[in-house]
């Protein structure tokens, strides 16, 4: 199982997304704010991240970011038992 990169700033991760580079990360340390900002760099860039703990998160709120996560990269939330992909061909809302 990957671990996910920890101790990081929204802005280190945000430069790492954008740079293409794909990557395990958890959500208990960013807001929904954060994480779109950084699954949208992803998603421009052609890079694969992987969110976990994201238990905290409500559908809507994992729904948002998934659909940052669009096309090119792949952004997958993980939680305790399950994980929440957006589905494809879905719109973002």
């Amino acid at each position: 199982m990957n671990r996910p990169i920890q101790n990081r700033t929204e802005d280190e991760m945000y430069r790492i997304a954008a740079a293409g580079g794909g990557f395990h990360m958890s959500a208990k340390s960013f807001t929904v704010d954060q994480l779109y900002r950084i699954a949208a760099a992803a998603s421009r860039h052609g890079a694969r991240i992987t969110i976990t703990e994201a238990n905290h998160l409500t559908t809507d709120q994992l729904y948002q970011v998934a659909a940052a996560g669009k096309m090119r990269s792949g952004v997958r939330i993980e939680e305790s038992l399950r994980t929440w992909e957006r589905p494809e061909g879905a719109r973002r809302g």
